[in-house]
């Protein structure tokens, strides 16, 4: 055997072998949870309490606190920095107004309830069992979200894209090749006993679909040739060659496994008409507590608690006093804040550093259902939009919004912030090309957004491990929000920390 081909085998060999056995090395960091009901049955013994909870931020965290403190009687308010609730959970549909610090633009969807775009948060885990026990307590109706579809693609250069249930194939083939073939030359006799041989080659030829000589030479998981598997059996496609695949390995390494990751499934789910209606699930619970255009300025300790200063809708200067106040602002937004909290916390605001996270989308004509057979699922592209989403609902319907575009951040958010509205335009059409040719015939109506550029939020979701002062009471202050969770991003760790934050209130 050549000796270059065996040092091959066995450094794949071992490589694949440690990395199947290997402990997770990353401990559980998940801060303790708070169970709702727990809180909930505590409270049905307290007895009158006239103190009024003052909360920071009409974001998912800001909206779940009130909620709950509302169901028990206890008196909240609201301060709203935006016109809206939500925070960064926005739908936008016909004549939505996106608002960024330097543009103002009107979405031109049709309109057509069914034709939205979830511009933040727009997918749910199956793990995330707080959101999703309360969109079972407001009678959210939840529909599938295709999050990996193997009829998709990944972008390697922009003269070579693979279907994903190629990069799949081919993948599994080399493992399966390079490990069966150093089982039957006795290479691994000091890593898997002689007598698990035989099991190990027979569960490798099904893993990989080898041939008897344990090659990988086609395969029908990449797809079939043409006109083969109707009336002729099905021909597999040749395969990729497994040099090339590996000379991209830094662009599909991580990506080819994202949807088995803890909080990412291939199925997940979203709410039906649009993630804002978790929003409104909420908001529509709570009395008119919620004072809207309401600018927060300073917040500062006072004999009685705390003082907030606030800039209402009218431009007037205004303060509200309260005994204890839920924060649930993103740091970047409270590093333009006044405040005295504790020097750990201070600390950490000015040290905050938040995803440059955006997004793109387009109206369209469904070319990728009626051409390509696309139905839902996500396209990866090596380019600044890494992804493009295509609809889960409303399959073989004229129209679509497909996402052309979401940035997770980096560099590539910084220049996405920095684009005019034609330069996003034009970028995305780009880059969609390179999967689908004939994007520019198809797509219109643009609208996207800029987390980094955008008014009380500047950024999407922290990239820093919360501290631990986030789990307690500074004074009079209690700190909410998924930057204060190790589910930053997520809805989720917006729901967990509003629970902790009750919790912390200690009624």
């Amino acid at each position: 055997m050549h000796k270059d081909r065996r040092d091959f085998i066995q450094k794949v060999t071992a490589a694949a072998l440690v990395g199947s056995v290997a402990p997770n090395v990353l401990a559980d960091q998940s801060l303790a949870p708070v169970d709702i009901q727990t809180w909930r049955n505590s409270m049905k013994n307290r007895g009158e309490q006239e103190e009024e909870i003052l909360i920071l931020g009409a974001g998912i965290s800001g909206l779940c606190a009130a909620y709950e403190l509302a169901k028990q009687g206890v008196k909240y308010k609201i301060l709203e920095a935006r016109s809206r609730p939500g925070g960064r959970n926005e739908t936008i549909r016909h004549g939505s107004v996106i608002e960024e610090f330097d543009r103002t633009s009107i979405c031109d969807f049709s309109a057509d309830r069914n034709l939205y775009f979830n511009v933040g948060p727009a997918r749910i885990s199956t793990q995330h069992k707080r959101v999703l026990s309360y969109c079972n307590e407001f009678s959210i109706p939840l529909e599938p979200l295709i999050n990996d579809n193997r009829n998709t693609y990944f972008s390697f250069s922009p003269s070579h894209s693979l279907k994903s249930r190629e990069v799949y194939a081919s993948q599994r083939g080399l493992i399966a090749s390079t490990l069966a073939k150093a089982i039957d030359q006795n290479l691994t006799s000091h890593l898997i006993p002689n007598n698990q041989n035989q099991h190990m080659l027979e569960m490798l030829k099904s893993f990989g679909e080898l041939d008897d000589n344990f090659n990988f030479t086609s395969s029908t998981r990449a797809g079939v040739a043409q006109d083969s598997g109707t009336f002729t059996p099905e021909q597999g496609i040749e395969p990729t060659h497994f040099e090339e695949l590996l000379q991209y390995i830094d662009k599909w390494k991580n990506r080819i496994h994202f949807e088995q990751s803890l909080h990412q499934q291939s199925v997940m789910l979203q709410p039906k008409g649009g993630m804002d209606k978790i929003v409104k699930g909420f908001t529509s619970r709570l009395p008119g507590n919620i004072r809207y255009n309401s600018k927060v300025l300073a917040i500062k300790r006072s004999t009685d608690g705390a003082e907030v200063t606030y800039e209402n809708k009218h431009g007037r200067i205004k303060t509200i006093t309260a005994e204890k106040v839920i924060v649930t602002l993103p740091l970047t937004v409270l590093q333009d804040i006044e405040h005295d909290f504790s020097n750990e916390i201070s600390q950490e605001i000015q040290q905050a550093q938040y995803s440059s996270a955006g997004k793109i989308a387009f109206q369209s004509k469904r070319f990728w259902e009626t051409n390509e057979q696309i139905f839902g699922g996500i396209s990866w592209l090596d380019t600044d939009n890494a992804q493009i989403w295509y609809p889960s609902a409303k399959f073989g319907s004229d129209l679509g919004i497909l996402v052309g575009g979401y940035i997770f951040g980096g560099p590539a958010g910084d220049r996405f912030a920095q684009l005019s509205e034609y330069q996003r335009i034009s970028d995305a059409i780009s880059q969609m090309s390179l999967v689908h040719p004939n994007t520019s015939d198809h797509v219109y109506a643009p609208v996207s957004r800029s987390w980094k550029n955008t008014p009380y939020s500047k950024g999407g979701w922290s990239s820093r491990p919360p501290i631990e002062a986030f789990s307690h009471c500074d004074g009079p202050y209690v700190f909410s929000g998924d930057h204060t969770t190790y589910l930053s991003g997520w809805q989720e760790g917006a729901i967990a920390s509003a629970h902790r934050a009750l919790e912390l209130l200690d009624l």
